[in-house]
């Protein structure tokens, strides 16, 4: 990651990642102030895949890896915010409803799944990636002794990410 050859590039790219940030903010200004956050959020997702379809920015060696290494500093970062007394106090409601959505995305996954005769090595991959991770992946991959749903598993963490920064606003403004 350090060679010449691949952290200049690397830096361009994360280059364009700050520009796009910027450039998502500056737009943001456009929309009303009570829907600015999603704007951003959004934008960024929308001019992020769009310059994924280049392929000089497509093919910059290890930004997967340094993007998942700021995913993870920020996951860091926000669990070491976390509140564990607070979850003394939780409301049942709120622990049941969290409970049925993680077991029922669960069920319903291999439902789905077992209906379309999906092989376990990708259900388990898949949902590894779509609940903890891309980064999670490759582990995943090396405990099932399968590399060869790798790239299955990325494709799917990956296309999560993006998926659910539109499928959350959304619904965030349909429950509103």
């Amino acid at each position: 990651m350090f060679r010449k050859r691949t952290f200049i590039p690397l830096m361009v790219g994360l280059g364009l990642s700050l520009a796009i940030v910027a450039a998502s903010y500056g737009l943001s200004f456009i929309f009303r102030e009570d829907i600015r956050t999603s704007a951003i959020i959004l934008l960024i997702t929308t001019f992020g895949i769009g310059l994924s379809f280049i392929p000089k920015v497509n093919q910059i060696e290890k930004s997967f890896q340094l993007g998942m290494y700021f995913i993870l500093i920020f996951c860091i970062v926000i669990a070491s915010m976390a509140d564990i007394r607070q979850l003394v106090n939780i409301s049942f409601s709120l622990f049941w409803y969290v409970a049925l959505a993680m077991f029922g995305s669960h069920i319903l996954h291999a439902f789905i799944a077992r209906l379309f005769r999906i092989d376990a090595d990708t259900v388990i991959i898949s949902g590894s990636a779509l609940i903890c991770a891309p980064p999670f992946v490759p582990v995943v991959a090396g405990a099932l002794r399968n590399r060869e749903v790798i790239l299955t598993g990325l494709f799917v963490g990956i296309a999560g990410y993006a998926l659910g920064n539109y499928l959350c606003v959304f619904v965030a403004y349909m429950l509103k």
